[in-house]
């Protein structure tokens, strides 16, 4: 063997280095390789294979930020880490939510108000919503129908209006300078009153006594006042305007006959019985005398019909029942201006008034 230290040849066995003096070492066998080293020699060892070692998480303990915290150690956060005992932040109100301004929508705009008020932004109990909501409700319907009574006054209003100007629509194109004869209320009524079955009144047509007996009453037959007439029979009434005075008064108590000599207008006014069951458009149908002039209208049950021919003008109106019709015949001479026979006209039509139309009498 060779002296570690000076690298002389050394006998095996010997303790001390003959060359150097040095003591010499036996080197014990590695336990790994299960070899003696020689001096000199480079040792061979081999590494054991280890597995590899993962990385641990180190969660720390609970409360181990608070602790440092305590101990006046500055930590950061953990991100959605609360500790405990830590109250969250209340959420912000919206402004929609509020109660203040829930009251201000319902009570400039209550549909937004109600709306709002319903969502679950709104705190208030269910049984205020509902009051409130059925208050609103009962508002509603009230309002509407006070909005409906006032639009059916409205509607009686114009009709009223269009039945007093309804027969001034028409105005004659023929221009006759002449004037008619004055005849009896029996000539004056043309073939449509007959067909209408008006044939009760016939005796009203004939001129007769003034103050014959009948049904009706004629309030007072002064030309120089407004003449009432009421009829008992049929139950129905009109209003003549000054300068009538009363030809006569049927036999049967059906109606009478008034003539205004200023206009050489006759006004025929009577009831009859509805043995036909006609309606109001079979009646226009009797009134018309097959002149193309022929204007009609029917206004809550009051039907009208204007027309003339070659020296009059007609102007017709009645209520139709299903027991009974009361009628008003006019007419007066034909000519180019005659604004003031149909405002006339227009006032007698708007003054009847029916009586029970669905009996007979």
């Amino acid at each position: 063997m060779f002296c570690p230290h000076c690298n002389a040849s050394v006998a095996d066995g010997s303790k001390f280095c003959p060359s150097c003096g040095k003591p010499l070492e036996t080197p014990e066998a590695s336990p790994q390789t299960g070899q003696t080293p020689q001096y000199g020699q480079p040792l061979e060892t081999s590494t054991p294979a280890t597995a590899p070692v993962e990385p641990t998480a180190v969660i720390p303990p609970v409360g181990a930020a608070s602790q440092a915290n305590a101990a006046g150690t500055p930590t950061t956060p953990t991100p959605g880490y609360t500790p405990p005992g830590t109250v969250p932040p209340a959420a912000t109100e919206p402004w929609y939510g509020k109660t203040w301004v829930i009251i201000l929508f319902l009570i400039f705009f209550w549909p937004v108000g109600l709306i709002l008020m319903w969502m679950k932004t709104c705190k208030w109990e269910k049984a205020v919503k509902v009051v409130v909501t059925v208050l609103f409700a009962v508002y509603v319907a009230a309002s509407i129908f006070f909005v409906t009574s006032i639009m059916s006054s409205l509607t009686n209003l114009a009709a009223t209006s269009a039945t007093q100007s309804a027969v001034t629509s028409t105005q004659p194109s023929t221009n006759s300078g002449s004037s008619s004869d004055n005849k009896d209320s029996g000539n004056s009524s043309n073939s449509g009153s007959s067909n209408s079955g008006s044939s009760n009144s016939g005796n009203s047509g004939s001129s007769g006594n003034s103050g014959s007996s009948g049904s009706g009453s004629s309030g007072s037959s002064s030309s120089s006042s407004a003449i009432n007439y009421s009829n008992t029979r049929y139950g129905y009434s009109c209003t003549l305007p000054a300068g009538f005075t009363l030809l006569s008064e049927s036999a049967n108590g059906d109606g009478a006959t008034y003539f205004n000599s200023q206009y050489n207008m006759t006004v025929k006014v009577f009831g009859f019985n509805n043995t036909d069951g006609m309606d109001g458009s079979q009646l226009e149908e009797g009134w018309w005398n097959g002149s193309t002039s022929a204007s009609t209208q029917n206004i809550d049950n009051l039907w009208m019909l204007y027309q003339y021919d070659s020296t009059k003008e007609y102007v017709y109106a009645a209520y139709v029942g299903t027991g009974s019709i009361v009628e008003v015949d006019i007419d007066f001479p034909l000519q180019s201006d005659n604004t003031d026979e149909m405002d006339i006209a227009s006032e007698i039509m708007v003054s009847l008034t029916p009586g029970d139309l669905t009996v007979a009498h």
